[in-house]
């Protein structure tokens, strides 16, 4: 009698755990597995480089173990006052320049995917929290944490997408100031021109009949010295129309800003 008590038992509860849906992050691995192929075309094993980090962040206490609640408590606790503090001084040669842009652009790419699978999934659902963060121009590393430790529970953690970017993220503590302008001594208007006529000044949107107000707007802050060696970082999508670059030229001609230096650069969703 207690044995088939016992075996009753067993086959319920085996019953009721086969009933709980296995987690799908097969988006997520996507976009992993997308930054990995990037960071190989440089040299550069990622997962390598930032499971050697992790370690560093084990072995100094700083992160207490690879588990999903020691991942959120790391985050929130280094997140304080609107910016990331770590008490550390690891660096890695491999990870110091753009690099991190990599899983970046590989995730927001899952925003070209309209099906309803992806529009019902958790990786959409961060990717429309990081839309919100660059509606408002304050897309940062801290901002990216805390949009990720918003949506992501302790089991995510175990998804290796969620462990490595929240990882990436950590180690780029200043990288995601995408606008910054590092060098004061060479003023510079950085200027991003993406598909349907998405245009972008110092990381703020602009639609293409306020363009040159804006530019007159962000000129006027120069010195009169500095005006003179005024430089326009201009970036194009590459799948662009060139009907649209032509018109901005002749705007930055009637605003007189002549310097451009121009670049193109990967077809990417909105908002980045």
């Amino acid at each position: 009698m207690k044995n088939a008590i016992i075996i009753i038992f067993t086959t319920f509860f085996c019953a009721c755990s086969s009933n709980v849906p296995e987690k799908d992050y097969n988006f997520e691995n996507n976009a992993l597995k997308c930054g990995i192929q990037e960071f190989k075309k440089i040299g550069v094993d990622i997962v390598q480089e930032l499971n050697k980090y992790e370690a560093y962040l084990i072995e100094e206490g700083i992160l207490k173990s690879k588990s999903g609640k020691s991942y959120k408590n790391f985050i929130n606790k280094s997140i304080k006052k609107d910016t990331l503090v770590l008490p550390c001084m690891y660096k890695a040669d491999s990870l110091i320049n753009e690099n991190f842009k990599f899983l970046w652009h590989c995730f927001r790419r899952l925003e070209l995917n309209k099906s309803q699978k992806y529009i019902e999934s958790k990786a959409h659902k961060l990717n429309k929290a990081i839309d919100s963060l660059s509606i408002t121009n304050n897309v940062k590393e801290f901002t990216i944490l805390q949009a990720i430790s918003s949506v992501a529970d302790t089991t995510d953690f175990s998804n290796d997408f969620y462990r490595l970017y929240s990882l990436q993220l950590c180690y780029h503590k200043e990288a995601y100031d995408i606008y910054k302008i590092q060098d004061a001594k060479k003023p510079k208007i950085f200027l991003s021109i993406y598909y349907e006529k998405d245009i972008k000044v110092n990381g703020v949107q602009v639609k293409i009949e306020e363009l040159k107000e804006k530019l007159m707007v962000e000129t006027e802050k120069f010195t009169e010295e500095d005006k003179k060696e005024l430089i326009i970082k201009l970036k194009v999508e590459k799948n662009v129309k060139m009907g649209v670059v032509t018109d901005v030229k002749k705007i930055l001609r009637e605003v007189g800003l002549l310097k451009i230096n121009y670049s193109t650069m990967e077809t990417r969703v909105p908002f980045i």
